[in-house]
């Protein structure tokens, strides 16, 4: 992603339904197992939840298995070092856009003195940190495609020496932080866009929980005439269900929706082009439900001096880890 752009991404989720299983493993931990519909595609992420004052990162699990402080099969336990690329790793590779501070009438929401929460900061504020910990406010327009992503975080992957079938997960430890958050309501949304938006769009496009896209991008991603691959997905975070708890999510290659495009026009793509694709990159934004705006229905009949409604997910990322280099 460069900072001047960011491509349209629009696979629909379908049935964005969390069901949740809880088993009490101990005191201080609970087990919730996720299944997100995204198209016709199931993804299956564990979610691990502690109330331990301070947990080792993933991988320094992963290495030190018996050192654990708690007994909860972990979804990275099977990993080694030979195996893992640490994404959030090298703090050089890790960049941010912000449309936030650039263009802060299109965003009335947010007050110009708050603008820096929109940049990257890194913490050390507690034990639990690695030293490059993150975190930011994403921002996403409901109303208005033009600049839809408000900011967003990007990873260099230039030097994993992967492809988008050499690879077999995508593992994180991130937290959504719901103080911080602002998920506007169904009633808010429809009181703001009222008339342009109806209860059927309303029900596709958004709700009232958090939503964050991973996109990982191949070759010319700066490049809108240019073909350009890529593998994304959407993923649901509840405030009440999943909020400020740290969260380890597993994401199967598998389950990411594929497709190249050309001038934000998408185009199926083969497993032969999949394996033959280097990954440069990997793109973290805030999203909708189904990845849209509202502008997406209307299209020519969107009026520009259309109000603007924002969601804002407030988000800590401790670690981020692709398995199966």
């Amino acid at each position: 992603m460069t900072k001047q752009r960011h491509k349209q991404m629009n696979n629909k989720i379908n049935n964005s339904a969390v069901t949740k299983v809880v088993t009490t493993l101990k005191k201080s931990t609970v087990l919730l197992i996720c299944f997100l519909s995204v198209n016709s595609y199931n993804v299956s992420a564990q979610l691990v939840l502690t109330k331990a004052n301070c947990e080792k990162s993933l991988i320094n699990n992963v290495a030190q298995k018996r050192e654990q402080k708690y007994t909860t099969q972990r979804v990275v336990e099977k990993l080694n070092d030979s195996n893992v690329y640490d994404v959030s790793a090298k703090r050089e590779l890790i960049s941010h856009w912000n449309h936030v501070a650039t263009y802060p009438q299109e965003y009335p929401q947010v007050k110009p003195y708050h603008a820096k929460q929109y940049g990257l900061t890194y913490s050390a504020q507690s034990p639990c940190y690695q030293p490059n910990s993150l975190a930011t406010t994403l921002v996403k327009k409901i109303a208005n495609w033009q600049r839809q992503h408000g900011n967003g975080l990007e990873f260099d992957l230039a030097n994993s020496n992967s492809t988008f079938t050499s690879v077999d997960s995508l593992h994180l430890r991130l937290k959504l932080n719901s103080q911080h958050s602002k998920l506007p309501n169904n009633s808010d949304v429809k009181s703001t866009l009222a008339p342009y938006i109806s209860d059927e769009i309303l029900t596709e496009l958004d709700d009232e929980n958090g939503y964050l896209r991973f996109t990982f991008y191949g070759r010319h991603h700066a490049d809108n005439d240019v073909a350009t691959i890529y593998g994304d997905i959407i993923i649901r975070l509840s405030p009440i269900e999943h909020g400020d708890h740290w969260l380890n999510i597993s994401i199967p290659f598998s389950d990411l929706s594929y497709s190249s495009q050309i001038n934000y026009q998408e185009q199926p793509v083969t497993a032969e082009q999949l394996a033959q694709e280097p990954i440069k990159g990997l793109l973290i934004t805030a999203e909708t439900k189904n990845g849209k705006t509202l502008r997406h229905y209307l299209l020519d009949d969107f009026p520009e001096n259309a109000p603007e409604i924002i969601k804002e997910a407030a988000i800590e990322i401790e670690q981020i880890l692709i398995t199966g280099i």
